[in-house]
């Protein structure tokens, strides 16, 4: 009996917490400085992935407290700072009506060099305190990021 009175309180915990508790949660985990492990590229319709981990060699992101980040860019010794924010948004699988929260980070910078702005925007596939992975997609391929903390 206390078994199912267990079981009953946990599953009215879970359901009961709202998309904006885990949304707080990815962006406690995000604050920080995070440096790029690894980078690849696929084309769309490829077969394999390319490493192209050397474009991004030395750079890194810190996520501040207060939702700004700062991207350094090791290649060009450049800092970018810029805004970010985590999204949910929802997926639905029209097969059976369930739906699935998925989370993403949006990021804009302006560059003072071409006076121009740029960002990413890209789904989380992993977020640990430690690493996290990333995918961005661009008009040919996507991008998927790793990252681990420092």
């Amino acid at each position: 009996m206390r078994l199912n009175f267990t079981i009953l309180f946990l599953v009215l915990l879970f359901s009961s917490c709202s998309v904006d508790f885990f949304v707080d949660k990815k962006e406690d985990k995000l604050i920080g400085l995070w440096s790029v492990e690894k980078v690849t590229f696929k084309e769309h319709g490829a077969w394999f992935r390319d490493n192209i981990s050397d474009d991004y060699l030395g750079d890194e992101f810190e996520f501040l407290p207060d939702y700004r980040v700062v991207y350094y860019d090791a290649d060009i010794g450049t800092e970018f700072v810029g805004n970010w924010s985590v999204v949910a948004e929802k997926n639905y699988d029209f097969g059976d009506n369930d739906s699935e929260v998925e989370f993403y980070i949006e990021m804009h910078f302006y560059d003072p060099i071409y006076q121009d702005a740029f960002g990413f925007y890209g789904f989380i596939s992993k977020l640990t305190r430690k690493n996290f992975k990333y995918h961005v997609s661009e008009p040919n391929g996507e991008l998927s990021f790793q990252f681990k903390k420092r």
